[in-house]
């Protein structure tokens, strides 16, 4: 009976246990409301930043209000797109703020928000000035709330993004690394660049994306340097704070074995239609089974924004052939050249001893 008794006992400890595993985890589930740091324009006078929210099943959460700040420079006419996100048909009302408490925009659904599903809670439109370069893009914390159905603040996490420009020829596979207060991303890679660091100095972002080229080396170069260029490009746009050192790995496709070496090149005029290249750093390894180059690039050696390219040296012949076996033509030479030299010395020796004799 005895028995019976604790092995009930335990059996609904442990149920207790599952329970109260799964209390405190919808607890302490907390919603986390965020902007992307790599949004890019490339083209057109219009960007949408989509504002997602996550980690929102289990809350009751019924509405909210969002203080959004960026750079008013080249960045004007804020307006609110609700179509096909978590806020379509909801009563989302938007405008500048008026209590003079910072932001440029105030996006608020006060009540009427009952989804429990992860997404795009609502998207920012704003128009863009031909001369934009960059911009955070950011939430007032203390003015961006989530409440529940009574009016109550719920707890929730921020994060902030960064958008920049690129040049429209370069828009493909477009990823970025970056520090903007507690964020921070130090490793990202899209297509076939991966770019990362051990940290960032303070609040910066390193932009990427491609001319959507060939992953071959099929362009030829003047340089005596190199043979052959990549003939896809990278964009590569910094801002603010680099870090000390970015790895650059780039994969490409069936990588000659045959390089004597890899090399990091920059467009020497900063112009994506420019064949003249300079050096930046050779590669500090090949991984020949996983066809990846790496570079690993000191911060002073990468421009604010420049166009990147790999640059190939095969071996020549002499190189190529140093350790070859010699051809039937190449072991005859090698022969005649020998007979000679000992004939060489025969004649000399003879006439050293003829000269001690006399």
């Amino acid at each position: 009976m005895f028995k019976r008794i604790m092995k009930f006992n335990i059996k609904l400890g442990i149920q207790l246990i599952i329970m109260t595993g799964l209390l405190v985890n919808n607890a302490f589930s907390t919603p986390e409301i965020s902007i992307p740091s790599d949004t890019v324009i490339s083209s057109g006078t219009q960007i949408e930043i989509p504002i997602y929210i996550d980690e929102i099943t289990g809350i009751d959460m019924v509405g909210y209000a969002l203080r959004i700040d960026y750079s008013t420079t080249f960045l004007s006419n804020p307006s609110i797109i609700t179509e096909n996100t978590l806020s379509d048909g909801k009563n989302v009302q938007s405008g500048p703020p008026v209590d003079g408490l910072g932001g440029q925009y105030v996006i608020t659904l006060f009540s009427g928000f009952s989804t429990a599903n992860d997404g795009i809670l609502v998207k920012l439109n704003l128009d863009v000035n031909q001369n934009f370069s960059e911009s955070p893009v950011s939430f007032i914390t203390a003015k961006t709330e989530l409440f529940d159905s009574g009016y109550n603040s719920i707890n929730k996490n921020l994060e902030n993004g960064f958008m920049m420009r690129l040049e429209s020829d370069f828009d493909e596979d477009v990823f970025s690394i970056g520090k903007r207060d507690s964020f921070e991303d130090a490793s990202s890679e899209s297509g076939s660049l991966q770019l990362s660091t051990t940290s960032f100095n303070g609040n910066g972002f390193i932009f990427a994306g491609h001319n959507n080229g060939q992953l071959s080396f099929g362009v030829t170069n003047q340089d005596d340097d190199y043979d052959k260029i990549l003939s896809r490009a990278w964009q590569i746009n910094v801002s603010e704070n680099k870090p000390d050192i970015i790895i650059i790995n780039v994969t490409i496709p069936d990588l000659p074995d045959n390089a004597k070496y890899f090399g990091l090149i920059k467009n020497t005029d900063n112009a994506p239609d420019s064949n003249q290249y300079t050096d930046v750093v050779l590669s500090s390894s090949e991984d020949y089974d996983n066809n990846k180059v790496t570079f690993e690039v000191p911060s002073i050696m990468l421009s604010e924004n420049a166009y990147y390219s790999v640059a190939v040296k095969y071996q020549d012949n002499t190189m190529a052939r140093k350790y070859s076996i010699p051809t039937f033509t190449e072991w005859g030479l090698i022969l005649f050249i020998s007979i000679l030299l000992l004939v060489s010395i025969n004649k000399i020796k003879k006439q050293k001893y003829n000269l001690m004799k006399a």
